[in-house]
């Protein structure tokens, strides 16, 4: 009789009011710490994912300029790894990788190849990584990591648009990877530079921010089944909502919004919950904060040549679509120098690319040096350009005058040839009557310039 009086209470007890609000609490909490997961979790993995395929775009572009499509088509011939243009691009990659401060986990270029047994498949010309990374010339099969929305672009010889970024996780991890095309004169893809991003850290954060979330929204969903009505209502529904409100607002804005009034909780779960997404809005945002000067820097590295320390050819460019804006739009004045290193390949040749750097980087300062307020910029391997405008433009004569100084023949019976300062100049002066463009006054004034270094080796 004991027995069935007992087992009765207990299912009466289950049927309870109390029970009821606690349990549909309980359930409530539940689905609310699923959605609070997935709108922290997705906001930031949406954004990281962002901001980590913007670093892997920024390096893959800056990688491209250092691989010429001359060289490229040198590079994948068989046997391709045994010439000289092999070695220079492989050891710019390398300094570039290097640069990079170990931002990137992985820098490599492939070739998209037919295979035997039929199918895609990418043929290794270059590849970063020293311990597992595959030998020039290894070829292995395309699969579906590889694919955006079902198609791959990389597999079409007519794509030539960069591919990525895709999000990968295999047998390297959790990795950021984004492909840029070296294309040549037809717009086909001869090789592609990849760049892969260590993701693993952010998909530790984001597991680490839910985990956190769901931990304690489960403690909160043990105490609210055994809770009271009051309690179900005042201490736990009001506050809940209101936190709601505060991660939403952080969702929406990505800012840690003003929550002065969640401190009046004090003592008590809903307190330490809310700590606990405070503490991981904090995270987030600092973040945030990090990979946004990651992303700075990697724009700033993209932009600036890391041998000589010039401006790229990526930031000429972009001047070049100003200069051809103002020439629309008849404000245009300004006058380009187009300046290439004279015995470049004697020194190379004869000292080594050591000595080749370092020639450039004295070239480099001693164009720097008479252009103060103009922009220098490396747009290939030993050719500069400098845009004059404002008081430049005014004191070209002077300015360049000066530059002329150095355009001379490099004096190969010199001690350190390297070290002396030897150019060819041309200049082309805007004229609205004659220039359309930036492009077209950038090949007068290179036919100038070579022009200037026929004489110099008819004095010779």
């Amino acid at each position: 009789m004991e027995k069935k009086q007992s087992s009765k209470n207990r299912w009466r007890f289950l049927h309870s009011l109390c029970f009821r609000l606690g349990a549909g609490l309980a359930a409530v909490t539940i689905v609310f710490g699923v959605a609070l997961f997935f709108t922290t979790t997705i906001a930031y993995r949406s954004q990281t994912l962002k901001t980590y395929g913007e670093i892997a775009e920024n390096y893959a572009s800056a990688a491209s300029t250092y691989i010429s499509p001359e060289k490229a088509k040198k590079i994948v011939e068989p046997n391709g790894d045994n010439g000289d243009e092999y070695l220079e691009v492989r050891d710019d990659l390398e300094n570039w990788f290097a640069l990079s401060d170990e931002v990137i986990k992985y820098l490599y270029v492939y070739q998209v190849v037919d295979m035997e047994e039929g199918g895609k498949g990418f043929r290794v010309i270059y590849d970063s990584d020293k311990e597992d990374g595959d030998s020039y010339g290894y070829v292995f099969p395309m699969n579906g990591e590889y694919e955006l929305e079902g198609q791959s672009p990389l597999t079409d010889p007519d794509n030539k648009d960069d591919v990525g970024p895709f999000l990968y996780n295999g047998y390297w991890g959790w990795l950021i990877s984004y492909y840029r095309p070296i294309l040549d004169s037809d717009n086909k893809a001869i090789c592609y530079i990849g760049v892969d991003v260590d993701f693993n850290a952010v998909i530790k954060d984001i597991n680490r921010v839910g985990y956190s979330i769901i931990g304690i929204e489960g403690l909160l969903m043990i105490i609210t089944l055994v809770g009271a009505i009051l309690i179900v209502n005042f201490s736990i529904v009001k506050p809940i909502n209101k936190l709601k409100e505060f991660n939403e607002n952080f969702s929406a804005t990505k800012e840690i919004v003003d929550s002065s009034y969640l401190t009046r909780y004090n003592s008590n779960e809903f307190q330490s919950l809310y700590r606990s997404i405070l503490l991981s809005q904090e995270t987030i945002v600092e973040d945030r904060k990090k990979l946004q000067e990651y992303s700075e820097r990697m724009k700033e590295l993209a932009f600036r040549d890391p041998l000589t320390g010039a401006n790229s050819i990526n930031s000429f460019l972009q001047k070049e679509q100003e200069l051809d804006a103002s020439i629309a739009n008849d404000t245009a004045r300004f006058a380009l120098v187009m300046i290439d290193m004279n015995g470049l390949k004697f020194v190379n040749d004869t000292y080594g690319h050591n000595r080749g750097n370092l020639a450039l980087r004295t070239t480099s300062r001693a164009i720097a040096g008479c252009f103060i307020h103009s922009p220098l910029y490396r747009v290939g391997g030993d050719e500069f350009v400098v845009v004059l405008e404002g008081e430049d433009y005014e004191n070209r004569n002077a300015l360049l005058a000066k530059l002329r100084e150095f355009e001379v023949s490099r004096d190969t019976t010199l001690e350190k040839p390297w070290a002396q300062v030897a150019i060819s100049v041309g200049v082309k002066i805007f004229k609205p009557s004659l220039h359309h463009s930036v492009e077209q006054m950038l090949e007068e004034a290179d036919k100038k310039m070579y022009e200037e270094k026929k004489s110099l080796s008819e004095k010779r």
